[in-house]
């Protein structure tokens, strides 16, 4: 297996046993991986990116809108995402690499609606999933259902490859949206405002903000029949 070998091993081992439900590492040297400024040309190789699968009980809870249930339960998967990120990166750290987790969930644009690093592009390029129409990752294990987190590190993990996408003409999530973000355009097109009205999506989630206390809906997420 080699020391490479042992090491993704090791690292795949460690997010499992903190609960992981899906590891996968990207190569973000060469592939175009969003991240901030601050981010770039740090000496980052691979992305560490985990997923965790959610409840699908509470999931199932959301209708044409999110649910109290499902907004705790979102904050409650992101700490511990955000947990497991830290472990590993720990890990690593202590292995004599450099490691940095980033946030499941935080905005640094608002304009954007984008974070420190897009966790989805992440995840395709590690081959855990495809980015679907509603411009969710979705897993051949879980669908949409999951939340994801990343750890960028210099070591030399042993990277995935991308998975086609499975979308083919289903438009659930475009019918299901309840203000019309998501666009039915070609999944061949890499430009995330070519398939979704990302302000009026935003002001969909800020709505629920003021009732649940987290930006959230998961109604494209709910209807998708990946996962279900």
């Amino acid at each position: 297996m080699g020391v490479s070998g042992n090491l993704d091993r090791m690292v795949i081992d460690r997010a499992a046993k903190w609960g992981a439900s899906l590891v996968g590492f990207a190569d973000v040297e060469h592939n175009e991986v969003e991240m901030v400024v601050e981010l770039k040309n740090q000496g980052w190789k691979r992305a560490v990116v985990m997923a965790q699968q959610l409840s699908r009980g509470i999931v199932d809870t959301i209708t044409d809108r999110p649910t109290a249930l499902y907004a705790g339960h979102y904050a409650l998967v992101n700490q511990k995402l955000d947990i497991i990120a830290l472990e590993v990166a720990s890990f690593l750290q202590d292995m004599g690499w450099r490691a940095l987790p980033i946030p499941a969930s935080a905005v640094v644009s608002e304009e954007t609606l984008s974070s420190y690093l897009s966790h989805r592009a992440a995840a395709a390029a590690a081959g855990l999933g495809w980015i679907g129409k509603n411009q969710l990752l979705i897993t051949p294990e879980y669908g949409p259902r999951v939340r994801l987190v990343t750890v960028l590190t210099d070591a030399p993990l042993k990277v995935g490859s991308p998975i086609k996408e499975r979308c083919g003409k289903c438009t659930r999530c475009i019918d299901a949206c309840p203000v019309k973000a998501i666009k039915d355009t070609d999944l061949g097109v890499r430009d995330r405002e070519a398939h979704l009205d990302v302000q009026e999506c935003d002001q969909h989630l800020w709505k629920w903000e003021e009732k649940l206390g987290h930006r959230i809906c998961g109604v494209c997420m709910r209807v998708c029949p990946h996962g279900q």
